[in-house]
C-alpha cells in the first residue's frame, strides 16, 4: 500500500490520525537522549509484532507497549508511528484518545451499537489507547479499559497505551509489565523550536 492511499476504516474517516503518513512517522520523530529509548521500542514493537503475524504464532512476552511522560514529549508521534507501521501491512488499527474512548462506549449504548464499538477495541489486530488519564478516571472507565486491556492480554493481541503517568489500576499495569514500559522525558515539543 502507498503510505499516501488511506484504507476505508472508520477510524482514519472520523478524523482520529492524520490521513498524510509524512506528518507523523518514524522518520519525522525528532530523536533525543530522553525519547532514544522509547522510539527504539516503538519501532521494535512493528517490527517484531509483524514478523509474528507473518509467522502465524504467539507472542511471548505480550505484544504490549506503555509510554509515559509529561505532556508534548511525542507519545502520541510514536503512536501514529507505529499505527502506520501495521496499516502499511494491511492490518487492522484502532487508535482513540481515551476520554473520546469512553464517550464513544457512553453514547453507543443509546444507539443501542455498545456490542458493536467494543468489539472493535477487542479484536482489532492493534489497539491504541492515547492519553489515559487525561479523562476523569471513573470507576466506569477505569473498568472498560480493564476489559480491553484483559481480553487483549488473554489472546496475546497487540496494544499500546499512554499516560503521563504510572498511576495506572493495579490489574492493568500487571498486565503491561509482560511487555515495553518507556518513559519519555524532556520538554514539550510544542511552542519549541527546531533546528533543521
Amino acid at each position: 500500500m502507498e503510505h499516501n492511499e488511506i484504507p476505508d476504516w472508520d477510524w482514519i474517516s472520523m478524523g482520529l490520525m492524520p490521513q498524510d503518513r509524512a506528518l507523523m512517522n518514524f522518520d519525522t520523530f525528532i530523536e533525543e537522549p530522553g525519547n532514544r529509548s522509547a522510539k527504539s521500542a516503538a519501532e521494535g514493537f512493528v517490527t517484531e509484532f509483524l514478523k509474528w503475524i507473518q509467522e502465524g504464532g504467539r507472542q511471548t512476552p505480550g505484544p504490549f507497549l506503555l509510554l509515559y511522560g509529561p505532556a508534548g514529549v511525542g507519545k502520541t508521534h510514536l503512536c501514529y508511528s507505529i499505527a502506520w507501521g501495521f496499516i502499511e501491512q494491511g492490518q487492522s488499527v484502532r487508535y482513540r484518545q481515551a476520554e473520546r474512548l469512553f464517550d464513544d462506549l457512553r453514547a453507543s449504548y443509546d444507539r443501542g451499537i455498545y456490542g458493536r464499538i467494543m468489539g472493535q477495541y477487542l479484536d482489532s489486530t492493534l489497539v491504541i489507547i492515547d492519553d489515559i488519564g487525561a479523562q476523569s478516571d471513573t470507576p466506569w472507565s477505569m473498568a472498560k479499559l480493564d476489559m480491553i486491556v484483559d481480553h487483549r492480554y488473554r489472546l496475546r493481541l497487540p496494544i499500546v497505551l499512554t499516560t503521563n503517568t504510572l498511576d495506572l489500576p493495579a490489574r492493568i499495569a500487571d498486565r503491561l509489565k509482560e511487555g515495553r514500559v518507556r518513559q519519555i522525558k524532556g520538554a514539550s515539543w510544542r511552542g519549541r523550536k527546531v533546528k533543521t
